[in-house]
């Protein structure tokens, strides 16, 4: 439906903006919320029984933020790169 695709590639335009601020409320929650999460990974320690289905608990915290980032930032990238595919 070509009116359907174009209504998303404005809306993708209208949005990413948006989405691209992300990046900046990611690293402020980072220094924001560290302490707490050292606090809790002392306090509820990760182990085989109550593991999740990621491998961030892994991770050093500082590591774990950064694998969110460029998560985000590679589907962006995506989506700029075949939005215009459809």
């Amino acid at each position: 439906d070509p009116e359907f695709v174009a209504m998303v590639k404005r809306k993708w335009t209208e949005l990413k903006p948006k989405f691209m601020t992300v990046f900046n409320y990611i690293d402020d929650m980072r220094d924001e919320i560290k302490e707490s999460a050292e606090v809790n990974n002392a306090m509820w320690p990760i182990t085989e029984e109550n593991k999740y289905y990621c491998d961030d608990y892994l991770m050093p915290y500082e590591n774990a933020v950064d694998r969110l980032t460029e998560g985000v930032r590679r589907k962006i990238e995506w989506i700029d790169a075949h939005i215009d595919e459809l």
